[in-house]
């Protein structure tokens, strides 16, 4: 028993082997584009945030000085009036 063997003809056109290789080429550099510009915004988001970061620090820190030193004087007039009072009463 034999089997019928059908036959394919493919009448599409298939690119030549040079033609799937400068597809292949054209492909692999947009990805590696698409990864570069992909890691480059990263490095830049990653960069203002480190940035963001600093600044807020240092802003949180002049603000916890200022505070320190406004009480600081606060008392020391505090003090100082206390005891301009006393001399007052002295005199």
């Amino acid at each position: 028993m034999t089997g019928i063997y059908a036959k394919k003809f493919n009448w599409l056109p298939q690119p030549s082997a040079w033609q799937q290789q400068e597809n292949w080429r054209a492909k692999r550099r947009a990805m590696l584009d698409s990864f570069q510009s992909g890691s480059d915004a990263f490095a830049s988001g990653f960069g203002n945030a480190m940035a963001n970061q600093i600044s807020g620090q240092t802003q949180l820190t002049t603000q916890i000085v200022m505070g320190r030193l406004q009480a600081q004087a606060k008392a020391k007039s505090a003090q100082f009036a206390a005891l301009s009072s006393v001399v007052n009463q002295l005199a």
